[in-house]
């Protein structure tokens, strides 16, 4: 059965912790209840006590076959990119030294676009055209590369695929911010890949320990090597269906039934939806999961308990539940201490969810577990025990467009080996697809202090905008009114400053419930209320089409510029129609997918503070 869970979980506003959870099958942004999280527990497969059985399992993977010369067996399973990065005996001076060789380099990538690297080498990684000498240049195991012909053919793989890999095999850090919804597929394949090859170097370099019978330090504190964040539970049956193609027919997969039972459960979308939404939603959209994955020579078991698992698949809302809450007698986040990669798709939908579940799991990450788990701390690793894994630790973003959240996540992010930022060099706008006629008026605050911006831009609204509103609001008919705010803690506070100044309005957000939205909907087409305040989220999760309104307000530049074509094509033809966008400095790179790098920049440095556009 499909659930959503809601976005702010824990404490926003009290109208929030009120909201009712969505219905099943509507693409919602997550309201954790204590229902929501009950029922997400009770989702949960018990955690399993390992058996006998399994320990031989074990045992006998240990021992391996002994068919082939120990040598040439460990060398078809070895990684030069994994020994130089997890494979040294890593001190505190050598991190150092090898964070000081990093340095700033212009990097262009075909298929990907114009990158920024921090890197110990100038030249941009490169691989050639051809499947088998791409793979065999980005050093990816032979066992993968005959799994990857025998899954997905002998087709090269397309440029963006190309130097992603090339990005990835080194153990960069990646942030990849042009990636399209309907270009994320074949890029998660590549992501499948590289998953696969961590883990599968990982075990076997722990097998032929074990075989050797050598006390070397060769493992983390806890078993999970790889997490996946992943905003929907479309998106996790497709890498998970990724991971097995590369396990070929020949693996048993363990409930795999139950696993497409409860992650293949697709409801049609309504019709005359776009196309980015589209290649978002379709599928199941539940966003509350979480899922582990252990792998075994000739088996894989899906809904494995975490600390026996290698791969962790997860919503950040379903890690959020699950782990619990700091100080609880619940809360678990020990099997987050030896993640050695972390992936996340489709991140920009994360800052449309969460975002503050984001970024408390990457601040849990590599810390020093508080309890023991069957450690044998004389196999961990030195730099596990120092504290030092976040340094070694990959983290790959692939969002579809920039924003000041996933930079700053990404600068927390400490991995000696480097990063590399990708996206676009610059952009040419979305105005010239707005209605003809239309009149748009751009008008500039001054804020300087990010701190201090919800303030400074409230005052500007309410002195420079809101006059205008409430004159457009006597003008009959003609002064039908669509307010959008981006942000739900804005759209709290414009409430707030309507409901003082006694004005008529309607207000739908994604804590709306369907009959909420729908008698909103009604009141502005059928005139009965002038001003209707509208949120990016509700936006984002629904794509309301609204009819009656005449003009168009932004509060802040929309996360995604589209949306202000989208909202100002709904604008009634008749009223001749104007809009009017409220921005600041701090509003750079939505500015600039709205209006054009180039003029956003002299719209920054203009004396006037409002600019217009017919």
């Amino acid at each position: 059965m499909r659930r959503n869970a809601a976005n702010e979980a824990k404490g926003l506003s009290e109208e929030q912790d009120l909201a009712k959870a969505p219905r099943k099958g509507k693409a919602r942004p997550e309201v954790a209840t204590e229902e929501a999280a009950e029922a997400a527990e009770a989702r949960e497969p018990p955690e399993e006590v390992p058996d006998e059985e399994e320990e031989e399992e074990e045992a006998a993977e240990a021992e391996g076959d002994g068919e082939e010369d120990d040598e040439v067996e460990h060398e078809r399973w070895r990684s030069e990119a994994y020994d130089a990065h997890f494979g040294v005996d890593w001190d505190a001076a050598g991190l150092s030294a090898r964070q000081a060789a990093l340095q700033e380099h212009r990097w262009e990538l075909p298929g990907l676009g114009v990158g920024r690297a921090l890197s110990s080498k100038a030249e941009a990684p490169s691989a050639p055209a051809g499947l088998d000498a791409c793979l065999r240049a980005c050093g990816v195991l032979p066992a993968l590369r005959e799994a990857w012909r025998r899954a997905h053919g002998t087709a090269p793989l397309s440029e963006a695929q190309r130097s992603l890999l090339c990005c990835l095999c080194s153990y960069r850090d990646v942030l990849h911010t042009d990636a399209a919804y309907d270009a994320h597929p074949p890029l998660l394949r590549v992501l499948a890949l590289h998953t696969m090859q961590h883990i599968t170097v990982t075990q076997r370099l722990l097998m032929k320990n074990l075989k050797k019978n050598l006390q070397a330090r060769d493992q983390g504190f806890t078993r999970p090597k790889v997490l996946v964040l992943l905003p929907l539970r479309a998106h996790a049956l497709s890498f998970v269906r990724e991971v097995l193609a590369l396990l070929g027919d020949e693996v048993q997969v363990d409930h795999k039934s139950r696993f497409v039972a409860e992650f293949d459960d697709e409801e049609p979308l309504p019709e005359g939806k776009p196309d980015d939404y589209k290649a978002l939603f379709g599928g199941n959209n539940d966003d509350c999961f979480r899922l582990g994955v252990r792998f075994q020579r000739k088996s894989a078991k899906l809904f494995a308990p975490f600390y026996r698992s290698e791969l962790i698949i997860a919503s950040p809302l379903g890690l959020r539940l699950g782990i619990g809450e700091e100080g609880d007698k619940e809360h678990d986040a020990d099997w987050l201490s030896s993640l050695e990669m972390v992936v996340a798709p489709y991140a920009d939908v994360f800052t449309m969810q969460n975002w503050s579940h984001v970024r408390g799991l990457f601040e849990q990450l590599n810390a020093l577990p508080t309890q023991q788990h069957d450690t044998d701390f004389s196999r961990v690793r030195s730099w596990y025990l120092d504290g030092s894994a976040r340094q070694l630790r990959q983290s790959i973003l692939l969002g579809a467009h920039p924003s000041a959240e996933l930079s700053s996540l990404l600068r927390s992010c400490a991995n000696t080996a480097g990063s590399v930022r990708l996206g676009r060099a610059s952009y040419a706008g979305t105005l010239a697809a707005s209605p003809p006629g239309l009149r748009q008026l751009f008008v500039r605050f001054d804020a300087v202090d990010p701190t201090a911006a919800a303030d400074a831009r409230l005052a500007a609204f309410e002195q420079h905008v809101l006059p205008s509103i409430v004159r457009s609001l006597s003008a009959g008919p003609d002064g039908q009114t669509l307010l959008f705010v981006p942000s739900y803690f804005d759209f709290v506070r414009v409430k707030a400053l309507l409901e003082r100044e006694d004005l008529p309005f309607t207000a739908l957000s994604e804590y709306s419930t369907p009959k909420e939205a729908q008698r909103a909907r009604t009141n502005l087409q059928q005139r009965k209320l002038p001003l209707m305040l509208y949120t990016e989220r509700a936006h984002f999760f629904r794509r309301h089409r609204l009819r009656g309104a005449c003009n168009l307000c932004v509060y802040a530049p929309p996360s995604n510029a589209h949306f202000y074509v989208e909202l100002a094509q709904m604008l009634e033809a008749g009223g001749g129609g104007t809009t009017v966008v409220l921005y600041c400095r701090l509003d750079l790179m939505p500015l600039q997918r709205l209006v054009g790098s180039e003029r956003a920049a002299r719209m920054l440095k203009d004396e006037k503070a409002s600019c217009l556009f017919c």
